[in-house]
């Protein structure tokens, strides 16, 4: 009888060794997984943020581009309506007071 409560011991004693280890492990896979998983967000974070300013500064080209092209279409307008203005101010001045004259 003694020999199987020995035996139920030992077994007993194997098995909380086994569970011990087995937590300790768990803890260590935890904590190797929660290493990975913060280099992983670290570098997707890192590859964002690079993306990001790569869209930004095409963006900013963009805008550049576009405003240089509204200026010159603007300048353009003006220069065109200069033009008008000064081979045509007389005439225009004339149909002005035209219709201010017969109402």
């Amino acid at each position: 009888m003694d020999t199987i409560v020995n035996k139920i011991s030992e077994i007993e004693t194997a098995a909380v060794k086994i569970m011990n280890e087995s937590a300790l492990q768990k803890k260590e896979l935890d904590e190797e997984s929660k290493q990975r998983m913060d280099a992983y967000d670290a570098d997707v974070d890192k590859k964002t943020e690079a993306k990001l300013a790569d869209i930004r500064a095409s963006l900013e080209n963009q805008k550049k581009a576009e405003l240089s092209s509204l200026k010159e279409a603007a300048a353009r307008t003006i220069m065109t309506l200069e033009k008008e203005y000064s081979e045509n101010h007389e005439t225009l001045a004339a149909g002005i007071l035209k219709q201010m004259i017969e109402g």
